[in-house]
Order: C-alpha cells, then structure tokens, then sequence
C-alpha cells in the first residue's frame, strides 16, 4: 500500500503507519536499536523490509506475517552498527555496511553473505543509494569521499569515480 510507512525508535520499536488515518497499524518490538530500515520494492518483495540495529544484527520481516515479532531472516555477520541498507537487482539481493568499515552483499533470505568488501584502508560508509541506472552503488565514506562500486557484472569498486572534498 501507498499510504504505509516505517519508523524505527530508541525505544527498540518498528511502527507501521497509515498514513491517511495517522494510526499504528502494527508495532515491531526488537531487541536492539533499529538504526535503518529500507521497504523491498522489488517485484515479488513489496511486503517485506529490513532493519539494521545498533548491534550488528539485520532483520528481514514480512509484512504479511501474522507473528509480528518473528523476522522471517536474520542476517548476523558485521561486527558492529549498521549504517545503511540498499536493495539491488530488482529486490533480490542488497547492500549493508557497518561500522566495521566492512560492506556486505546478501541473497534476499539467505544469512550468509555472498560477498564481502574490506581493505584496511576503507572508511566506513555512512549512508549509501543506488544509482538511477541500477548498475551502480555509490557511499559516503568517513573520510569525506563518496565511493562509486560497480553492481555488475561483479561487485567491485570503481577507483576511477571517487568524490573527494566533501
């Protein structure tokens, strides 16, 4: 539905909201701090949405789930704060980074990553989006540079587009 959106609260709680009406359709408790959250719009995914926590965990829910509280997923590999989450590849897979300074692509629905981006010289990423050509990932990194990844035909980063003097 159009009219829906998530917000994520200190208090350890997702809250669905209608926003025509202004009510709380559902409330998610965690146990963690909810620090992002991104809604799939793939096709297919329009009912779910993931949410990294304080704590390096990620949590994948179903909307249509009855069982409020349960993730149909977690993923559990960072090492510290999530810091953002982007869908890729029309929803099927997507990007998180952490605090650890480590970037992480996962399957939609299996736990392990399929790939992992670390160098000791890699700043954590802050915030990240996806390109409008959905072929690129671009985030801003902690030492004031934005970084540009290429999405296909493998992960990798593009050396050659990178923003600095921010």
């Amino acid at each position: 539905e159009d009219n829906l959106i998530l917000t994520g609260s200190h208090d350890k709680t997702i809250k669905l909201w209608d926003t025509e009406t202004g009510k709380v359709k559902r409330t998610y408790e965690l146990k963690k701090i909810p620090l992002c959250i991104q809604y799939n719009v793939g096709i297919g995914h329009t009912d779910e949405f993931i949410v990294g926590t304080n704590y390096k965990k990620i949590f994948n829910f179903d909307l249509r789930d009855n069982r409020i509280n349960k993730p149909s997923e977690v993923y559990d590999e960072h090492f510290g704060s999530i810091n953002s989450l982007t869908f890729i590849e029309n929803g099927d897979r997507f990007i998180s980074t952490c605090d650890d300074k480590k970037i992480f692509v996962w399957d939609c629905g299996i736990s392990n990553a399929i790939k992992h981006v670390a160098d000791p010289l890699m700043h954590a990423i802050s915030a990240a989006a996806l390109h409008p050509d959905n072929n690129h990932y671009l985030g801003q990194s902690l030492d004031n540079k934005i970084v540009t990844y290429e999405i296909r035909p493998h992960f990798k980063r593009n050396k050659k587009r990178t923003f600095e003097g921010l």
